[in-house]
């Protein structure tokens, strides 16, 4: 069950069609939308080690930056498609960390062909099948985190609202002070809506016009606004998004 407050807090601003973060910074999101626009589908075609990652590369830095800083012992991953950002994780602490001292949780609804052989390559990566919305595969993943060890979690799931604010309600209080809670692709609803047909996404993608119709409360981002709302130990770390291409506008979220 989604944290009342945190659906309250979403309810109203869907009501009130408040929009905090197009207020930020007007110009900025103009560029951004035409930026995204026509680079969408090749910004974030990266891969590691051949392994398709969908994230753009600046976020790939971004997080080994945040995570040689901070030196979490554990990232909890939700969405793991074809496991190639939970290997990253892995090779990013393993190097902080040494060889076992550190472990990457990472929860799937449907597995690839390939993932458990590809993350069953590494010892530290342990790999948990279900909906990451679920009770029971939350406290599945809660079971296997050391007690003492700092957490961050990412999670890259089901984008709609509903759906990541239940994940924030149940992974929220894994994260350790001072470590990341990042919602990623927060773009979709403030840059892109993902709502157009074929040939309109085509025409966009390619410059020729087009309507970015986007739904900002249905989508990550406005699950990020209830959430700030509600939980006041979180923030947004601005700087976390400086190199301007991230997946994650305002996604990048400090807890205190």
């Amino acid at each position: 069950m989604t944290d009342p407050r945190l659906k309250a807090a979403w309810e109203r601003l869907r009501a009130t069609g408040e929009r905090r973060f197009e207020r930020e910074d007007p110009e900025l999101h103009l560029h951004m939308r035409h930026r995204y626009a026509r680079t969408l589908g090749r910004t974030n075609s990266g891969n590691w080690f051949r392994i398709g990652a969908m994230q753009a590369p600046s976020d790939y830095l971004m997080y080994a930056e945040l995570v040689e800083r901070e030196r979490p012992r554990v990232v909890v991953e939700t969405g793991t498609a074809g496991g190639g950002s939970a290997r990253f994780f892995a090779e990013v602490l393993e190097r902080i960390h040494g060889s076992r001292d550190f472990r990457i949780v990472t929860v799937e609804r449907y597995p690839t062909p390939g993932m458990a052989e590809f993350l069953g390559g590494h010892p530290c990566v342990v790999s948990v099948i279900g909906d990451s919305a679920d009770p029971v595969v939350a406290a599945e993943v809660a079971a296997v985190v050391p007690a003492g060890w700092p957490v961050a979690v990412t999670l890259d799931s089901d984008h709609s609202a509903e759906h990541v604010l239940a994940e924030l309600s149940r992974y929220a209080d894994l994260v350790s002070p001072g470590q990341y809670l990042i919602v990623q692709d927060t773009y979709l609803g403030l840059y892109w809506g993902g709502n157009l047909n074929g040939e309109q996404q085509k025409a966009v993608l390619e410059g020729r016009g087009g309507d970015l119709r986007y739904d900002y409360h249905a989508l990550p981002l406005g699950a990020v606004e209830a959430f700030l709302e509600v939980r006041s130990e979180f923030s947004v770390d601005l700087d976390a998004q400086r190199w301007l291409i991230t997946q994650h506008p305002y996604g990048w979220l400090r807890r205190a």
